[in-house]
């Protein structure tokens, strides 16, 4: 069973092809993975779907950038 944040390098992996060991805690999605405003959006529906919760937008586009 994986923990949350394996869930998430799991999920960022999948939809985005970013290799598990390249993704910290301290990623930033834009400069340090490379996701643009839709790919954050996409992360974040994503991140809902899994998770069974709702994120907000102004929540979402204040994720680390």
């Amino acid at each position: 069973m994986r923990n949350v944040e394996q869930e998430i390098k799991y999920i960022t992996n999948h939809v985005f092809g970013i290799k598990e060991e390249e993704i910290h805690v301290e990623s930033r999605l834009k400069e340090d993975l490379g996701l643009d405003s839709l790919d954050t959006m996409e992360w974040v529906l994503e991140l809902e779907t899994e998770f069974n919760i709702s994120i907000s937008v102004e929540d979402g586009v204040n994720f680390k950038k």
